[in-house]
């Protein structure tokens, strides 16, 4: 079993979604897709969804916290145009 790595330092929006040491990596080397990347916010593409979301999130995922990255898309879809959202965190 893999686990996720703990202990990573919070982030004004938790839903970036390389580690730091990924991240430093690949900006390093200068590719311009992982520039743009790096520059969106994925909470300002959420506020603008108007349609139900499911969100799922797995707590073995690691990449991404799966309870940082929950909250954070609940408070961006709420603060947006989203009716409704359901999400479910699942351990497998």
């Amino acid at each position: 079993m893999v686990e996720r790595p703990r202990g990573r330092p919070s982030r004004p929006h938790a839903l970036t979604p390389l580690t730091p040491v990924i991240a430093d990596d690949l900006a390093r080397r200068g590719i311009a897709w992982f520039r743009s990347l790096a520059r969106q916010d994925p909470a300002d593409h959420l506020r603008e969804i108007g349609v139900p979301v499911l969100a799922l999130f797995g707590e073995r995922d690691i990449q991404v916290a799966a309870d940082e990255n929950a909250e954070a898309v609940r408070k961006a879809l709420a603060a947006g145009q989203t009716p409704t959202t359901t999400s479910a965190s699942s351990p497998a």
